[in-house]
């Protein structure tokens, strides 16, 4: 049996000339949610829409837990789609 690891995760990203959402910071993996809403919340001052997000994940398997949204912008429907979110990964 494989060892979870909890994966922490924070985005931001700003419009682009053609009026797309272009990732501007990250995907970043933080240390502890903590930090990862700390960090969301002053990235929120400069960008327009951010976003800080945990799951499971077994390095072995590949498989992945629920995604659960730590902080997002205030404003939902400037997040980018979820499904691009998902697959998205720190370096």
């Amino acid at each position: 049996m494989s060892e979870l690891h909890k994966l922490i995760v924070v985005a931001a990203f700003d419009w682009g000339n053609d009026g797309q959402f272009v990732q501007s910071f990250g995907p970043a993996e933080q240390k502890t949610e903590e930090s990862a809403i700390e960090l969301a919340e002053a990235l929120d001052r400069k960008h327009q829409c951010v976003v800080a997000w945990c799951r499971q994940v077994d390095p072995q398997s590949g498989q992945d837990g629920p995604l659960t949204i730590l902080f997002q912008t205030k404003d939902e429907t400037a997040l980018p789609v979820t499904t691009d979110l998902q697959r998205s990964r720190a370096a």
